[in-house]
């Protein structure tokens, strides 16, 4: 059903690029439309479809290891997918799909250990509180590696560097944000599940 939603739309919008004249015929991006999933036109869907087809998998892992050792997987991600490589400007391989298993690793841990070792995943007010810190963090990142790079060029082009998908305040501060709203006390509404159904579409 998703690749089929995703087929949908990436067909749709060439049919509707063509169709229009807003762009020209290209073989290898016929190709691309016709096989979104296997050519990452859109690198999300592809790193999440492998998540899901990895889920069952990386479930009996979980499932079958301490709440110490999940930890330690999952600080095992984070170092080599994100906090080395955002330190030392490198990179150790650890790409889209790599970051998923760390997220969904990170949510599981969330979901099985929340009652038993980790009051602060009960919190709402501090959550919101750390997110804006994070924010503000990496929002002041940005404004002095932007001031250092009117005398250093290298800094300039890398004045971004700490908002990446992979970069540790980007990942702490989206934990924090989802332990936030985890802990809101929000009713059912069905103007937010109507709104839910669209967002894959509008993404």
């Amino acid at each position: 059903k998703l690749v089929f939603e995703v087929l949908f739309y990436s067909v749709g919008i060439m049919l509707i690029f063509y169709g229009f004249g807003l762009a020209e015929f290209n073989l290898t991006t016929l190709v691309k439309s016709l096989l979104p999933i296997t050519h990452t036109l859109y690198w999300f869907v592809t790193a999440y479809v492998m998540l899901y087809i990895l889920s069952p998998f990386i479930n009996i892992l979980l499932k079958n290891c301490s709440w110490k050792m999940h930890a330690a997987f999952i600080l095992v991600l984070f170092a080599t997918g994100s906090l080395i490589p955002s330190l030392t400007l490198g990179n150790m391989y650890v790409n889209n799909l790599g970051l998923f298993i760390c997220f969904y690793a990170m949510a599981a841990y969330i979901r099985m250990y929340s009652d038993a070792c980790a009051s602060w995943f009960k919190k709402t007010k501090e959550n919101f509180l750390a997110f804006a810190g994070i924010f503000l963090l990496f929002a002041v990142s940005v404004l002095t590696f932007d001031f250092i790079g009117n005398y250093i060029d290298i800094v300039a082009r890398n004045a971004t560097h700490f908002i990446a998908l992979s970069s540790p305040l980007i990942i702490l501060g989206g934990v924090c944000l989802f332990l936030g709203f985890k802990n809101l006390k929000i009713p059912s509404s069905k103007f937010i599940n109507q709104v839910a159904l669209s967002v894959f579409g509008v993404y």
